[in-house]
């Protein structure tokens, strides 16, 4: 796989996305947002990334499914992963354990087929409760 840079410089480069509202959809992340198929008890309500530990082999389909779609730039599924976030839905102690495996299944899955980019969340260190 050729560097992001050079693949810029050649035509537009495809991406994923979507990640945790698909593994909400699929039972596997729950938001606490109530929707429809959601609220079966999996996960935290928080959104976090928990399920790179708790179901690595669906996230490791659903990277599969996007590289098979095309996409060049797979994330590695980081996005509210930091230590606060992880706190506040229980999983401070497994910040580190929840993004490496995010990485290593994402870059598993990539193989040679697309490059992996990290996802970052803005803090929630100024987030107001309630």
């Amino acid at each position: 796989m050729k560097k992001i840079t050079a693949l810029l410089k050649e035509s537009v480069v495809l991406g994923d996305g979507g990640y945790l509202i698909e593994l909400e959809r699929r039972g596997y992340v729950d938001s606490g947002s109530r929707r429809e198929k959601v609220g079966t008890g999996k996960g935290s309500g928080q959104f976090t990334p928990e399920v790179a530990i708790q179901h690595p082999d669906a996230l490791r389909e659903l990277h599969r499914e996007f590289v098979n779609a095309g996409a060049e730039v797979i994330q590695a599924l980081t996005f509210f992963g930091t230590r606060e976030k992880l706190n506040r839905a229980g999983y401070g102690a497994d910040t580190e354990r929840i993004n490496a495996a995010a990485v290593k299944i994402a870059k598993e899955i990539a193989g040679n087929n697309a490059l992996v980019a990290g996802s970052v969340s803005r803090t929630q260190l100024t987030e107001r409760e309630g």
